[in-house]
């Protein structure tokens, strides 16, 4: 589904951010950099999120300024095809097993 917004960085918390290698593929298959919070807690980024979709926070930058991070990991651009050659498969399987997945 597209809706027309542009996401430059993406930002992970949680105890996944603790293993460089998964955060590493994570940047890889979204082709963007990867902001580390320096929180462990996954509902710190569900908090976050509830707490911008109630109006808490004028927007992302708002939360961003709310974070310390630790790092970032930017995407490898040669771990692209492999990946992209992954979700080709994975939508096809997907498309053609839909029905009995729901049931």
């Amino acid at each position: 589904m597209q809706i027309g917004m542009k996401i430059n960085q993406m930002i992970a918390v949680g105890g996944g951010t603790k293993n460089p290698k998964w955060m590493q593929i994570v940047s890889d298959i979204a082709q963007r950099e990867l902001l580390l919070g320096d929180v462990y807690g996954a509902a710190f980024g569900d908090a976050l999120l509830a707490a911008l979709g109630t109006g808490c926070f004028r927007g992302i930058d708002d939360i961003t300024k709310r974070i310390q991070f630790r790092g970032s990991i930017q995407p490898n651009t040669a771990h692209s095809n492999v990946y992209q050659k992954g979700l080709s498969i994975y939508t096809r399987l997907y498309e053609q097993t839909q029905d009995l997945m729901h049931e």
